[in-house]
């Protein structure tokens, strides 16, 4: 199984082993990684549809076979001690979520001072059905200047899609559109709980 090949500002620095071990597991389960990270340092890769907690297992597989460097949001409760070191190893950032208009200029924050940094983010925030997908990483993107990667689950074909990637336009609310259209192109695990809603 070929994978995606990772531009040297995303790349991690994972043990060989490790990288072929994901990958192997990856192969004995059907799946595949298809498509390109672009030479690009700032990145938010737009996941889903998310329904299932296999999403995440496959994601992980993933991130570990591609040996892809990146990290994802997670609630400041999380990271307390003695979890603190371990959660930010695995590439967490911790956010307040009771104040989503400072998680936005935190994490554009955090992306204008990197020299290179990729998030991951599942816009329906949860496995269960949503009538509306928040806007927020639209705006993110649009203050630190990110490229946004759509990435869908498909499993009947058993594939993870590196697909379409475009900047903010400016109109949160579109871009959200957009992105669901490309996510209804796929099937996810449990397609009951896929909306395609905003906000």
């Amino acid at each position: 199984m070929s994978l995606p090949e990772i531009p040297k500002c995303h790349r991690g620095q994972r043990w060989r082993f490790t990288r072929w071990l994901s990958g192997a597991l990856l192969r004995l389960a059907g799946w595949r990684v298809v498509g390109a990270v672009p030479e690009h340092p700032r990145l938010i890769f737009v996941v889903g549809p998310h329904t299932s907690n296999w999403d995440f297992v496959y994601g992980v597989l993933a991130i570990l076979a591609t040996n892809l460097n990146i990290h994802w949001l997670g609630k400041n409760s999380l990271f307390k001690q003695p979890l603190t070191a371990v959660m930010t190893w695995f590439g967490g950032i911790p956010v307040n979520r009771d104040n989503p208009k400072g998680v936005v200029e935190d994490i554009a924050g955090k992306f204008r001072r990197a020299d290179a940094l990729s998030v991951i983010i599942t816009p329906e925030g949860t496995r269960s059905r949503v009538d509306n997908i928040k806007t927020g990483f639209v705006r993110i993107a649009e203050a630190a200047d990110c490229l946004l990667l759509v990435t869908t689950v498909d499993f009947p074909s058993k594939t993870i899609r590196l697909g379409e990637t475009f900047k903010a336009s400016g109109d949160a609310e579109a871009d959200v559109e957009r992105i669901v259209r490309l996510f209804s192109e796929v099937t996810p695990k449990h397609p009951e709980n896929f909306s395609a809603g905003r906000s």
